[in-house]
């Protein structure tokens, strides 16, 4: 206990002196003049250190002095008399200090302990008074349920009271005279009309919105930029041309509407081609059935009419049709090319015109994928560059095989055709993320197909095909 440590404390004090007596040396004037002389040869010996060897003879004479010094030093110390001399002992401190902190201690747990004996009474008559306070409570419960039980049956009795009072007439007094009113009072015809015109206005809105988020189809360039973030180069309308040779060729030579569109989206590849220049351009859909290869067709012979060089390639070697197009030989083509039986000199054949020359697909291949994603096709390709300004390549439809995607990677971009309001948009985004996965770079899309209802859709920047610019009427 905290006694039990003071009280020894103070047993080992009592038997310490306060004061002992040491002896110390008197001090000497000499003693001192020679430890100040051998302090200046220690640095006059680390000068020399830092610029001479050990060895060297200045550092070995300040040496010997610093000998000699120490040996003086030494004799004059053995000369000096010690005196005695009283000092305060420090044990005896030490036990005293330590005494009064033990003494601290003990007062302050004995304020403490009476601290708490003084907390534990009170508590203790707090707790005598809990079975009145529980016996008050009750009692109040009681009370207060009696008086509610009395409320309630005052409430009733009033309510009773307020319904006689209302039954009798004797108290009924006259406010005004009923008289008959000018105008009906329902309906209200300004208002009804004001109410359904806004009821009109805001179930309209809201039934257009509906209908626009519900549509599953790409109808408007809108649509086709959100969903592939890349711009609409043209819109071909929706007309009957015979893909022949003379057919095509009679269509671009005129100045109809669809002519003119193939011309626009020829005029919009070169602008694009300013800022990253291209030489091979897959074309492709979304589905079957949405006019990709007149759309490759009539831009081949549109982009050979200024002059350009010009190699259309037959790329879809499940269904051929290209050589349908222009009357040609499908016995070669480019299945023969890769397959290493033909050359490429003997599979290019003469188109329409005499810088338009086309690859067929040749022999209809059931699996072709195997021949489109070889080195065959990459060095074709690039063979096919050296030759002509522009390659165009017309594959199958994405979504069906995947002929399209393998090519993608060996060409400069691709040509998306969409059909107005034939496939989904669902579809468009699938076919957006297959090919970004083959690592194909979707440059522009096409929009084929439109119809006069939905002219105003395609042609609402302020021109229109009622523009004063002749247009000759499509068939």
């Amino acid at each position: 206990s905290l006694r039990q440590a003071s009280a020894q404390l103070q047993r080992r004090l009592a038997q310490e002196n306060p004061v002992v007596t040491v002896e110390v040396l008197r001090e000497d004037p000499v003693l001192t003049e020679l430890q100040r002389q051998l302090t200046l040869l220690e640095i006059e010996r680390t000068n020399l250190a830092g610029r001479y060897l050990p060895n060297h003879p200045a550092i070995k004479k300040a040496e010997e002095r610093m000998a000699a010094l120490r040996e003086r030093i030494s004799r004059q110390v053995n000369r000096l008399v010690k005196v005695p001399e009283s000092v305060p002992n420090p044990i005896y401190g030490t036990f005293r200090q330590q005494l009064l902190d033990m003494e601290v201690r003990r007062i302050t747990a004995e304020a403490r302990r009476q601290a708490l004996l003084s907390l534990l009474q009170q508590t203790r008559k707090q707790m005598e008074r809990f079975p009145e306070d529980r016996r008050k409570v009750g009692e109040l419960n009681r009370r207060l349920q009696v008086l509610e039980q009395a409320y309630i049956s005052l409430l009733s009795r009033l309510q009773d009271a307020q319904i006689r009072e209302a039954a009798k007439l004797g108290n009924a007094v006259i406010a005004d005279v009923a008289t008959t009113p000018l105008r009906p009072v329902f309906p209200d015809i300004p208002r009804v009309l004001l109410l359904a015109l806004i009821a009109g206005l805001v179930l309209g809105s809201g039934l257009a919105l509906v209908m626009e988020m519900t549509k599953a189809s790409v109808e408007t360039p809108e649509d086709v930029q959100r969903l592939i973030a890349t711009p609409v180069l043209a819109t071909v309308a929706k007309v009957r041309v015979d893909l022949t040779r003379e057919g095509l060729m009679d269509l671009m030579r005129s100045r109809r509407r669809t002519a003119e569109a193939l011309r626009t989206l020829r005029a919009n590849l070169r602008f694009l081609a300013r800022k990253k220049p291209f030489r091979c351009l897959l074309v492709t859909s979304v589905t079957a059935g949405e006019g990709k290869t007149f759309i490759t067709c009539g831009l081949a012979i549109a982009f050979a009419q200024i002059g350009q060089r010009v190699v259309l390639v037959d790329a879809d070697c499940r269904h051929p049709t290209i050589h349908n197009c222009f009357n040609l030989n499908n016995t070669v083509g480019l299945a023969e090319v890769l397959k290493g039986e033909a050359p490429l000199e003997e599979a290019l054949q003469a188109g329409p015109l005499e810088n338009l020359s086309v690859l067929p697909a040749g022999k209809i291949s059931q699996a072709p994928d195997g021949l489109l994603d070889s080195p065959n096709m990459h060095n074709l390709l690039m063979c096919l560059r050296e030759r002509a300004d522009i390659v165009l390549i017309d594959t199958p439809p994405v979504l069906p095989v995947a002929d399209a995607s393998l090519i993608a990677p060996f060409t400069d971009g691709i040509l998306l055709v969409i059909a107005a309001g034939q496939p989904t948009r669902s579809a468009v985004l699938k076919v957006k993320e297959q090919l970004e996965l083959a690592e194909g770079q979707i440059i522009g899309s096409v929009i084929n197909k439109v119809t006069p209802k939905n002219w105003r859709g395609y042609y609402d920047y302020g021109y229109s095909y009622r523009y004063s610019y002749h247009y000759e009427p499509d068939k």
